[in-house]
């Protein structure tokens, strides 16, 4: 027998999105923006015929409204960690060893049960690996966030076309003259990625800063 692990419909890989930005540490995930994710999780597993999915035991997985926010970060942390270095770490590979929840079987199309975050996790992202969807998540070089990008390769390394031109820029404004550089950011009508910014601050400073006297 051959077991079907379907591939994530549009919904399912905004869903996987948000479970790897609240797992990925250099997110900015406001306390209402990880509420409203537990929301969309728990709802995606309600609708159980339709998912394929079913929660297993209510008590292991938690009351959000009862815990504090910073456990209920912590946990979606654990849950997804291993996902979030994988998108940057085996991406040459091509694959990955991945855990998975219970399934029934013998089933071509199999339900799924779960009883945490880290099962419901575990799952999307298995789905996501077996059909080759993961290499879609980027791990931004440049910002360090995570982003689902329209067409992505085995090489893809930027969340944005825009941090993929910034990074580019970078890159080769590095051996230029520094006035040169800060003419060029300072022209930008957007805002600039954190790294930029820094290197912006840091010629400044070194502008504002008093130079001793030769004499």
């Amino acid at each position: 027998m051959i077991v079907k692990i379907a591939p994530l419909s549009a919904s399912e890989l905004q869903l996987l999105l948000g479970a790897l930005k609240a797992a990925n540490a250099n997110e900015k995930v406001s306390d209402s923006e990880l509420l409203a994710f537990e929301k969309k999780a728990l709802k995606y597993i309600a609708d159980r015929r339709r998912n394929r999915i079913g929660l297993g035991a209510r008590h292991i997985w938690g009351n959000a409204e009862e815990m504090d926010l910073a456990v209920l970060r912590k946990i979606w942390i654990e849950a997804g960690k291993g996902g979030v270095g994988g998108i940057s770490e085996y991406r040459s590979k091509r694959g990955m060893f991945c855990p998975i929840p219970p399934i029934s079987l013998p089933s071509k199309n199999p339900m799924v049960v779960v009883h945490s975050r880290s099962d419901f996790f575990d799952w999307l992202f298995a789905r996501a690996v077996a059909n080759s969807q993961w290499l879609l998540f980027v791990k931004c070089q440049l910002c360090g966030k995570v982003n689902l990008r329209r067409r992505a390769r085995v090489e893809s390394r930027y969340c944005t076309k825009k941090c993929q031109k910034a990074a580019g820029l970078e890159k080769i404004l590095a051996g230029a003259d520094q006035i040169d550089f800060e003419a060029w950011l300072l022209k930008q009508p957007e805002t600039l990625p954190g790294r930029l910014q820094m290197q912006l601050a840091r010629i400044e400073k070194s502008k504002s800063a008093p130079r001793k006297s030769l004499g």
